[in-house]
């Protein structure tokens, strides 16, 4: 998408598949409601309502929704976007991440999966992550599971975050009830973790 969006009425999905896009422009959720939708198809590798955001996500509220893919390669998922370069402020979501790959990385979040050089504000998320991974790494938080240059402040979550991998050396679970770094943020998820092979590592279940 590009230019400027902003929704003026809930919208109801009737459990329909939302095929995601990429947002380069200011998407304004107007405080109205997106629900009852799956995304099960993976772009480069993401899912999410959007892939990717290189502009702001402002004021959307996403609910009832189910992301889940399969695959042998790294996924990187998000509930709001699974890849965030941009600004996303004032959202929420409430939904269900299942996401599996055979043999590579898993990056999931509640608001996104990757935010290392984006921004998230003011965001709460009450979700339910699965994230397995056979041979590789998981990282899986609460509001994001990935952040380096990026910034998280102001956020809140619930949920549960399960983090699951398949039990080789290289196989570990990096599980954060906020995000790897975060300000002013609480959390109310549990935390969990299921190794096949008792490898698992639990970094952080908390917020910073």
């Amino acid at each position: 998408l590009k230019g400027n969006y902003k929704l003026t009425a809930d919208i109801d999905l009737d459990g329909a598949e939302w095929k995601p896009s990429k947002n380069y422009g200011l998407f304004d959720g107007g405080g109205f409601k997106v629900s009852n939708f799956t995304v099960k198809t993976l772009s480069d590798n993401s899912i999410g309502f959007f892939t990717e955001n290189f502009g702001t996500v402002r004021n959307l509220i996403l609910s009832d929704f189910t992301l889940s893919a399969e695959t042998f390669g790294s996924i990187t998922a998000g509930g709001t976007v699974a890849r965030n370069y941009g600004k996303i402020a004032y959202c929420k979501t409430a939904g269900i991440i299942n996401v599996e790959s055979k043999s590579s990385i898993i990056i999931a979040g509640g608001i996104a999966g990757n935010t290392n050089t984006g921004e998230i504000s003011s965001c709460y998320a009450q979700v339910n992550i699965t994230a397995t991974s056979f041979a590789s790494r998981v990282y899986a938080g609460g509001i994001a599971a990935s952040v380096s240059a990026g910034k998280i402040s102001g956020c809140y979550t619930t949920g549960i975050i399960n983090g699951v991998t398949g039990g080789t050396v290289s196989s570990v679970a990096y599980l954060y009830g906020i995000a790897p770094y975060a300000e002013h943020s609480f959390s109310m998820c549990d935390v969990t973790t299921k190794d096949r092979s008792m490898q698992i590592t639990l970094a952080a279940a908390g917020a910073a």
